[in-house]
């Protein structure tokens, strides 16, 4: 037996943990796949299983192609110890007979969320010209992004530094300490950079920030030079001050999102406890590993009121375009 559409949407709207896997490869499933479905090649599946899907009973729901037949691709999750694995039923044409969508590209819930983030945040951008603009001008901004390093040393905007996402808040004051320079943050297309920038926003940071609008595909398309092996990356070491405005930062936007954190058990002073470098987080002050980030039980905090937006430094960047079409959005087949 396998799953019907209409058992998988009930996985789905339970919030049950279960696995869409479509089994074709990438340049298939990116034609079109449930919103929810994970590329799983049938070529690399013996070797991505058990790193993606860790718990060998969690329901697997396997669809592909004449090219990659389910079946085939169950028989090997079985024999991986996956006791839940089953066929979607009538794959993808029984999805949609059943009213199922899909969606075009990959990564499609992230990069509707940053759609999202940036259609509510009005996150600003500048075009790959404005930011050429100011590089040759002798002005340039401070250009960070925020892709894995081995994304930025394959091809990256001249000037800029590597500072991976999750990182931007805790160093971006390493590499612009005046609050007057501009940040533009890039990835390849738009999401990162789009999340990036408003990570730094709402943290608080003072300096003029904008996303570059559609990264390194727009800077490619505008006729503009890429470089090619940088190795550029944001300091070890991030200075307590700017550790501490970091982490305050980081605070209050867990606080405005109704989240709390547990205090943090003392842990014994150190020699090296004024800074934070790459690898640790050592200043007193930090939450300790062992301290949880929670969110308050069973019933949520109603949500705080929206703050009316601060004005702040700019530097002739728009805001994205209300439902507006962008590069890079993940598209809707209805059928």
């Amino acid at each position: 037996m396998g799953f019907t559409a209409f058992q998988v949407r009930a996985l789905l709207l339970r919030r049950d943990e279960a696995v869409i896997a479509d089994v074709r490869e990438e340049a298939a499933y990116a034609q079109g796949h449930p919103l929810w479905a994970a590329n799983f090649p049938l070529s690399l599946l013996e070797l991505d299983a058990w790193r993606r899907i860790p718990r060998r009973d969690t329901p697997v729901v396997v669809y592909g192609d004449a090219d990659a037949p389910a079946r085939r691709a169950i028989d090997v999750l079985r024999r991986l110890g996956y006791t839940q694995a089953r066929p979607l039923l009538d794959g993808l044409d029984g999805w949609i007979a059943a009213g199922g969508e899909l969606f075009q590209d990959v990564n499609v819930p992230s990069k509707a969320f940053g759609e999202l983030v940036e259609s509510v945040s009005r996150t600003p951008s500048l075009t790959a010209q404005q930011v050429g603009a100011l590089i040759d001008a002798g002005t340039p901004p401070v250009i960070v992004d925020a892709r894995r390093f081995d994304e930025f040393h394959t091809m990256s905007i001249p000037t800029a530094t590597s500072v991976p996402g999750a990182e931007l808040v805790l160093r971006i004051r390493e590499l612009a300490p005046d609050p007057a320079t501009p940040v533009v943050v890039n990835c390849a297309g738009r999401t990162r950079s789009i999340i990036g920038a408003q990570s730094l926003i709402n943290a608080g940071l003072p300096n003029p920030v904008a996303a570059l609008r559609n990264g390194t595909i727009g800077w490619t398309l505008a006729g503009q030079r890429l470089d090619h092996g940088a190795t550029g990356t944001a300091p070890a070491t991030v200075a307590e001050p700017h550790h501490a405005l970091a982490r305050s930062g980081a605070h209050a936007v867990a606080r405005r999102a109704g989240s709390t954190w547990a205090p943090a058990r003392p842990s014994p002073p150190s020699a090296s406890s004024t800074t934070t470098t790459a690898g640790s987080a050592t200043s007193p002050a930090a939450p300790s590993p062992s301290a949880s980030r929670t969110s308050t039980p069973s019933r949520p905090p109603a949500r705080p009121e929206r703050p009316e937006p601060t004005r702040r430094r700019t530097f002739g960047c728009e805001a994205a375009p209300p439902g507006g079409k962008a590069l890079g959005s993940p598209a809707l087949i209805r059928r």
